[in-house]
């Protein structure tokens, strides 16, 4: 009996070793998407319907399966594997995102937006933190950055859950979208104290 108690107690601590392992350290990001939706409730529906569309026109076009995360986890192996992976929409993610107007800059100079990124935006609470971290690191070794090797730090720091939140899913569909200005805040030195 004793045997099977702690068999039981360790199968209980992996459980939630791998649980706790699978979840998102992304609670800036999570924090940042409720502040989007409660400032600008119109902004955050306009959003969600743009992104739904373009997911719609990867469908369409055969470049994902479904509008599961691991149907478009496929279109970024596809271009981890070959940098120069092209394909042609007729969505315009960038126009239909500048048609929304302004507002995620609109939140990002508040109080709130500053308070959300005192607590969070760091390496333990950021995936996005993570992710320019990571791509700063390349840039500093020299490396050269290109579309492989940006998809392949995708699938590895976002997940599942980080692909529920409408600010990270943004990021995916912009780096994806041929059309889309996908650009990388790169630190490229330490910083200085006087």
């Amino acid at each position: 009996m004793k045997r099977a108690l702690v068999i039981l107690g360790i199968c209980c601590f992996l459980n939630t070793t791998k649980t706790n392992c699978q979840m998102s350290t992304n609670t800036y990001e999570l924090e940042m998407d409720k502040l989007l939706a409660k400032k600008n409730p119109n902004y955050y529906k306009g959003l969600k319907k743009t992104l739904s569309e373009f997911q719609l026109e990867l469908i369409t076009k055969g470049l994902i399966e479904n509008e599961t995360y691991h149907s478009l986890l496929e279109l970024l192996k596809k271009i981890s594997k070959d940098a120069k992976f092209n394909f042609d929409i007729e969505y315009d993610l960038k126009e239909r995102l500048k048609e929304l107007g302004e507002g995620i800059t609109n939140i990002m100079p508040s109080i709130e937006s500053s308070l959300i990124a005192q607590n969070y935006l760091n390496i333990e609470n950021s995936k996005d933190f993570t992710f320019n971290q990571k791509i700063s690191k390349l840039v500093n070794d020299g490396q050269e950055l290109n579309r492989s090797k940006i998809a392949d730090l995708i699938m590895e720091i976002y997940d599942q859950n980080d692909f529920e939140l409408l600010l990270i899913k943004l990021k995916m569909f912009r780096f994806i979208d041929p059309k889309s200005d996908f650009i990388v805040p790169v630190y490229a030195g330490k910083p200085t104290r006087e």
